[in-house]
């Protein structure tokens, strides 16, 4: 249950969760929206409609009221309006008869001063026919009903009563419960009928008037009949089934609530494990996979997970493998390092019980180089495979891979391989622009196993590595073509004078020798090599007259002099790919102490590949012929050069020249000892000391 209840948590969980509440409850609620207005708008309709016959009603049963107590007081006598005087039904509080003289006798009630009445009321009394007086004098609004007697003529005797409109309507059942019923005449409210107490009444109700037609019977003004009721009254059933709504809607959103969640707990667990499964992928783990057995959509994508898992561990095993040879292509530039690095997990990639591979060695030779990998060794190297013509001529002739199976012949350069129980063979050639360059090989121990992932992955190693020692080839061909352009450029700048013929080519010997001794890398040598070949590029800007000069330079010679290697460095910062060797060209000529040019730099800012083509280059410009003297013999130089340890040379520097150069062993006892002071005094004629150094190169 916790963990069904984590899972419930994340947020596939909420969003499916709330998915199903939506679906239920956005329809309920939307057609409740709809429908829920029309409801209303249809019963206050009928409600109004009932309002409407309530009115009728009160003003026919009024009408008919009145025209009864018409009939009442015409024909009642004294002594039955008396009779009648307890009674409910007789609403007169006043009852009186005028006579024609103008006598007034009173039957009930205390009558006061009779309205006068208009012409046409009198002609109405003439004609035999009732009349309806309205009086709103000092007494609250009454009503008298004027009649002519049976027993008289014209307009007298008349008999007059008077009575409220509240008593006559009083005894009526003219209104349902909750309903208010108002009679009023043009100069106000005659009489109300009061469902409840004003005080409870609301703003909100629904009103309909009725008019009550008086003229043709009474002769008076008509009335009209205001029926009212609470809009709250009036639509209480709709309240009720508001309730009752939302009661089913509550009902309905817990029901789906409890489906869904016993639902998406089904779902849950396989959603779960999927997503743990996708962020292992993202981690790298590409040997992830998931179970789901749930016989659905889920096992299905399960499925399909477990092989895109497969697929990309595949892809990218495939592509580490390329990025491998792309890597040995351009760090070690090495046909071996290339091998090594595409059979590194081979096995695996391939699915294959042993992978080699083989590849050619040196122009216009035979011999193959070839490596083997299994599933349970390490890669290692055999012995080179000779390949005929006839083999290499098959290579070239067949298609992207063949397949050698149990039994058949195999190839002279498979059988190297041994046996190791494989019992089929899958041979992809490597072609290179003049031919084959290689082959790969893939032994499998299960002859009836699927081709297709082993080829489509053999083709794209077989591809690489085609592109792999291409590149190999084609950067070894730059690289020599390069150098040999630096070469020849060197042996131009130093034809410009017979004296420094081949100065450059030696001091580059000298200094690659003592870089590989102090164990410097392949790019460091490299570059060092190239900087040596360039070093005196800037010689060209300095005349013969002055390179060639027997004597001591003057002071503007001079200052010519020690510009080449400024000159040199704007020459070698042209050209981009030479740009690192302006280092090397502008300040070979600085020394440790701060004596050299142009730069005077001192101890470690000068770079290290520099002191080494320092020591190279006094050395060579000490061992040379010059105009102004004779070289010196290595061992002199050796002298020298150890004397200015420390002060002007790198003591490694001198060091691993030392160990370079064949001293003579007199000579090298004296090193160090009393000899070497008279070395070092007689050195000091020569034409090699710190203020002539610029010529020692």
């Amino acid at each position: 249950m916790k963990m069904e209840f984590t899972l419930l948590r994340t947020r596939v969980a909420r969003r499916m969760l709330l998915l199903f509440l939506l679906c239920a409850v956005v329809p309920i609620v939307t057609l409740a929206s709809i429908t829920y207005p029309i409801l209303v708008a249809r019963l206050e309709a009928g409600r109004i409609e009932q309002l409407h016959d309530d009115g009728k009603g009160a003003g026919m049963l009024i009408l008919a009221r009145l025209e009864t107590l018409a009939g009442m007081l015409q024909r009642a006598s004294p002594a039955e309006v008396n009779a009648d005087s307890t009674d409910d039904g007789n609403p007169f509080t006043e009852i009186a008869t005028e006579q024609a003289d103008g006598r007034v006798s009173v039957e009930r009630g205390q009558v006061g001063l009779l309205p006068v009445l208009t012409s046409a009321e009198v002609a109405r009394l003439s004609a035999g026919k009732p009349v309806l007086v309205v009086s709103r004098s000092d007494r609250a609004p009454g009503v008298y009903l004027v009649v002519r007697s049976l027993a008289g003529s014209g307009a007298y005797p008349r008999r007059w009563g008077y009575f409220t409109v509240g008593s006559a309507i009083r005894g009526l059942e003219l209104v349902r419960d909750g309903i208010d019923l108002c009679v009023e005449n043009q100069q106000g409210p005659l009489a109300c009928k009061a469902a409840r107490d004003p005080s409870t009444r609301d703003a909100a109700q629904l009103t309909v008037r009725w008019p009550v037609f008086l003229k043709s019977e009474f002769g008076a003004p008509g009335w009209t009949i205001i029926v009212t009721q609470r809009r709250s009254d009036a639509l209480a059933p709709l309240a009720e089934f508001r309730r009752s709504f939302l009661l089913g809607l509550v009902f309905a959103v817990v029901l789906v609530f409890v489906l869904s969640h016993v639902q998406i707990r089904r779902r849950m667990t396989p959603l779960a494990d999927l997503e743990a499964g996708t962020q292992r992928l993202r981690n790298g783990d590409f040997s992830s996979r998931v179970v789901i057995e749930s016989d659905d959509e889920f096992q299905s994508l399960g499925t399909a997970f477990n092989q895109m898992a497969t697929d990309l561990e595949r892809q990218f095993t495939t592509l580490s493998a390329l990025h491998r040879i792309d890597h040995a292509a351009l760090q070690d530039h090495s046909a071996g390092a290339i091998a090594a690095a595409a059979l590194h997990g081979a096995p695996d990639l391939l699915r294959a019980d042993v992978v080699a591979v083989a590849t050619a060695g040196p122009v216009n030779t035979s011999a193959w180089r070839l490596d083997i990998v299994t599933r349970h060794e390490p890669s290692a190297r055999l012995a080179d495979v000779e390949l005929s013509s006839g083999d290499i001529a098959d290579l070239q002739c067949s298609g992207d891979y063949v397949v050698v199976a149990d039994g058949k012949t195999r190839p002279a350069y498979c059988r190297m391989l041994g046996d190791h129980g494989c019992r089929e063979l899958i041979i992809f050639p490597i072609r290179g622009q003049r031919g084959p360059i290689g082959v790969l090989i893939v032994g499998l121990r299960d002859a009836s196993a699927q081709h297709g992932d082993v080829v489509t992955s053999g083709r794209q190693l077989a591809a690489q590595l085609a592109l792999g020692l291409s590149n190999v080839s084609l950067l070894e061909e730059l690289d020599s073509l390069s150098l040999g352009a630096l070469t020849a450029l060197a042996r131009t700048i130093d034809a410009a004078s017979h004296w420094t013929a081949g100065h450059s080519e030696r001091v580059t010997q000298h200094a690659v020798g003592i870089a590989e001794a102090l164990g410097f890398g392949a790019a460091d040598v490299a570059r060092l090599r190239h900087g040596s070949l360039l070093h005196d590029i800037g010689k060209i800007g300095v005349p013969p007259t002055i390179l060639d000069k027997p004597g001591p330079l003057t002071e503007a010679e001079l200052a010519v002099m020690q510009s080449h290697p400024a000159i040199g460095a704007r020459i070698v910062e042209s050209v981009r790919a030479f740009r690192d060797l302006v280092p090397l060209v502008l300040h070979h000529h600085e020394l440790l102490d701060g004596t050299g040019y142009p730069a005077g730099l001192r101890g470690d800012e000068i770079p290290d590949l520099v002191r080494i083509l320092t020591v190279a280059d006094v050395f060579d410009a000490l061992t040379s012929d010059r105009p102004y003297r004779e070289g010196l013999t290595a061992d002199s130089a050796l002298v020298i050069l150890t004397n200015g340890v420390g002060t002007r040379f790198d003591a490694r520097a001198v060091a691993a020249l030392r160990d370079m150069v064949t001293v003579d062993s007199m000579l090298s006892a004296a090193i160090g000892q009393a000899g070497a002071a008279a070395l070092s005094a007689r050195d000091e004629r020569l034409p090699i000391g710190v203020d002539h150094t610029e010529r020692a190169a």
